[in-house]
C-alpha cells in the first residue's frame, strides 16, 4: 500500500475516533522523514502549566516518518512542544 493512503486510512480512522471537541491531534513530520525515532511532547495549558497527565511519546504511522499525537483540551490557549531523538523540535498551539 503507499504511503500517502495508508496516511489518508489512519487519518481517516483517527477522526472518526476522536470525535470530541476538546480532542486536539497533531501529526509531527520528522526531518527527512526519519524513522525509528523517539518523540517526545509535552502538552501546556493556558496558564502555562505542563500537563503531564497527557504528555508522553508519540506514534510512528507506520514507516513513513510521521507521528502522531492526540490529547484534550477544554477551550484555547492549549499548545504542544515537540522533540524528537535527532534534535529536531516544533511547537503547535491551539
Amino acid at each position: 500500500m503507499k504511503a500517502s493512503r495508508e496516511i489518508a486510512l489512519l487519518r481517516a480512522l483517527l477522526a472518526a475516533q476522536c470525535q470530541s471537541a476538546g480532542e486536539k491531534e497533531v501529526i509531527y513530520q520528522a526531518a527527512g522523514a526519519a524513522t525509528g525515532l523517539t518523540v517526545t511532547f509535552d502538552v501546556y495549558k493556558p496558564d502555562q502549566t505542563k500537563d503531564t497527565f497527557q504528555s508522553g511519546t508519540a506514534v510512528p504511522i507506520g514507516a513513513t516518518g510521521r507521528y502522531y499525537i492526540a490529547f484534550s483540551a477544554d477551550g484555547p490557549g492549549w499548545f504542544v512542544l515537540i522533540e524528537d531523538s535527532n534534535g529536531g523540535k516544533a511547537v503547535k498551539y491551539f
